[in-house]
């Protein structure tokens, strides 16, 4: 999904749709939000298990 909307921001720039400015900036909140969701799909797998934090940082 996060592909997807790269690539139809993208091409909202190529098309002169959005500025390079506004390509910049959405690009930066999708990487944000790409980082916060793998974070948050990381913290249910680990709740789903049982494990802890602890437990995933222990080598």
């Amino acid at each position: 999904m996060q592909q997807k909307l790269q690539a139809l921001v993208r091409q909202g720039r190529d098309l002169s749709l959005i500025t390079s400015a506004q390509h910049e900036h959405a690009a930066r909140m999708l990487d944000e939000i790409g980082r916060l969701l793998g974070g948050w799909r990381k913290a249910q797998a680990r709740a789903a298990t049982g494990a802890t934090e602890h437990d995933a940082n222990t080598p």
